[in-house]
């Protein structure tokens, strides 16, 4: 990984410099403060099984090398973390606002996931859970800057049409 142009991304050393794999804005790494996390695995000497986060999303993906292509693995979840490679199975974490973080096997082949255990037993109802929608807006010098928006939703209120709050938070 590399932080060549705002991106954490996927580089492969050179004799000299580094070669960009796959160019993309997207970070396929973590904080470095953050010590011993992963988002890669080998699956083969030819084929990585990365996680990455595109518009506010965590994704889970295969890089075949040889040819520097990136082949998302479509899955419900919008958080995806640390991916262990064991056959043709990975094994992450993974949760979205309608599922709790969990350990899930998923086939590298079939993309079928499999529930190994759930954080949480309780089930949450969908009606007071605020959906995130992960939003773009322009910044200073051309630049986009990412955040989420939380419609507000109970299903034991309504309120009136033309009251309109929100609430920022940053970290």
């Amino acid at each position: 990984f590399s932080y060549q142009w705002e991106w954490w991304n996927l580089y492969r050393p050179r004799p000299v410099s580094k070669e960009a794999l796959y160019p993309i804005e997207a970070e396929f790494g973590e904080p470095q403060w953050a010590l011993g996390v992963t988002t890669y695995a080998f699956h083969s000497s030819h084929q990585l099984i990365c996680t990455y986060s595109q518009g506010g999303t965590w994704n889970l993906a295969k890089f075949h090398i040889p040819n520097k292509t990136l082949e998302p693995i479509p899955l419900s979840f919008t958080e995806i973390g640390g991916p262990i490679v064991r056959g043709n199975n990975i094994y992450c974490t993974a949760s979205s606002p309608s599922h709790p973080n969990a350990l899930v096997r998923i086939n590298v082949l079939t993309h079928q996931v499999e529930i190994i255990r759930q954080s949480m037993g309780v089930q949450l109802e969908a009606q007071y859970l605020s959906p995130c929608q992960p939003i773009e807006f322009p910044t200073e010098q051309g630049r986009t800057a990412h955040a989420f928006f939380y419609k507000p939703q109970n299903g034991d209120y309504t309120g009136r049409s033309e009251e309109h709050t929100s609430e920022l938070q940053s970290h």
